[in-house]
């Protein structure tokens, strides 16, 4: 059954954002001077390193992708519905940790660019489940999750 598959992931997804969260007595982080410059922080739209998280979150994605596959064909046994599940769940968890790496502009902490990134991608693998089920021989869902895991990190 999926359902083994994903409750893996999730735990997964939730040991990352433990590790990643500011204790409730900590400040929030101050944005760091070497990741940005001081007017950029208050200046609303999209970061100028944008497109720097779509390599990472690629990277990450596949080989979250892979892993999961692994989990989702060793977990269930109905051959290539495992195997589905788990790439693409896979790729989404490891499409977010990918694109919550970099800090841009150091302004959201750890634990948020990740649940935004987790968001984004979540949204990219639903735009890309429409796209295989209007058009099946078009290559741009490949693309939809990376994306859409940078997409909601444009202000951090």
């Amino acid at each position: 059954m999926p359902s083994r598959t994903m409750r893996q992931l999730l735990i997964a997804a939730l040991a990352v954002s433990a590790t990643s969260g500011t204790l409730t007595g900590q400040a929030p982080p101050a944005p760091s001077a070497d990741t940005i410059e001081t007017r950029s922080v208050g200046k609303r739209g999209v970061d100028p390193r944008f497109l720097l998280r779509i390599v990472p979150a690629a990277a990450m994605g596949a080989g979250g992708g892979f892993l999961g596959g692994l989990i989702g064909m060793g977990a269930n046994n109905d051959g290539w519905g495992g195997l589905v599940i788990g790439v693409l769940a896979g790729g989404t968890l490891g499409s977010a940790i990918g694109a919550a790496a970099p800090k841009g502009r150091g302004v959201c902490t750890p634990n948020a660019r990740f649940w935004r990134a987790l968001a984004g991608a979540t949204l990219g693998l639903g735009t890309g489940i429409a796209i295989v089920r209007n058009a099946p021989s078009h290559p741009a869902w490949l693309a939809t999750i990376p994306i859409g895991s940078v997409m909601l990190l444009m202000e951090c």
